[in-house]
């Protein structure tokens, strides 16, 4: 049969190669073409293993190829590092420099609640069912006017130790009334304080929380009072604007 036709099978037992101190290797081998040089490779390595538990010295070229994997690795390693160190810094110094955010940027969530209509489509298609809404009768959108009549909101929260950012919830809006804001930083000294209850928030004529960094830092640092102002008044960050046209 000629040297392209043999096919390989594996052998119904694995090859036993001493590999010292009494102990064997099992290597699954193959027969056919190549087997012969499969089994001395085994062998090869199995006498190396051995050699380096016992202290016993090396063949040469073995030697040498340890030197030079552990050169080239440490020259790998150099090289990744004295390219950053050579390139300029991008460390930005926040809160005292502001970042520079990327247009559909999903922050925070800015609430519009005289647009609402209590539907629950974005409590459904929330993947960790972190909103909770509740109503006192159902809603709808006066044409008139373009506000949510019937019913009162009575709560619209969000649990952002849950929140993904997925901005799944501003999807199925039939209003869009909730919107991915900028502000990213909602840090608090409790696990309660993380639900942020927009209702409640609505009736202060705000659109999305105030940070505790914002409150702290508002008469120092002249960008965070200006966007402390911007919240306070419920002016929305996120427009139409915001948002890149498709070609």
């Amino acid at each position: 049969m000629p040297p392209s036709r043999v096919r390989r099978w594996p052998v119904s037992a694995p090859v036993r190669v001493r590999s010292g101190r009494g102990r064997h290797s099992h290597r699954p081998l193959w027969t056919g073409q190549g087997g012969c040089r499969i089994i001395v490779a085994a062998a090869a390595g199995a006498d190396r293993d051995r050699k380096r538990r016992r202290g016993l010295p090396m063949d040469i070229d073995s030697y040498f190829g340890d030197i030079r994997n552990s050169i080239r690795s440490i020259a790998i390693g150099m090289k990744i590092t004295l390219k950053y160190c050579f390139q300029k810094t991008v460390t930005v110094q926040y809160p005292e420099q502001r970042l520079s955010l990327a247009p559909r940027y999903r922050g925070i969530h800015e609430f519009e609640a005289d647009l609402c209509i209590a539907c629950d489509q974005c409590a459904k298609a929330c993947p960790v069912d972190c909103i909770y809404i509740d109503k006192t009768a159902p809603r709808k959108i006066d044409k008139a006017t373009g506000k949510a009549t019937g019913g009162e909101l009575l709560r619209f929260a969000i649990d952002y130790s849950k929140c993904l950012f997925c901005a799944l919830c501003t999807e199925p809006c039939p209003t869009e009334c909730i919107h991915m804001g900028k502000l990213h930083d909602l840090s608090s000294y409790s696990r309660a304080d993380t639900v942020v209850e927009f209702a409640e928030l609505h009736k202060k004529n705000q659109r999305t929380p105030i940070p505790l960094w914002m409150q702290r830092n508002a008469d120092s640092i002249p960008w965070v009072r200006d966007e402390l102002e911007r919240v306070k008044a419920g002016r929305l960050a996120t427009t139409a604007a915001d948002i890149p046209k498709v070609k």
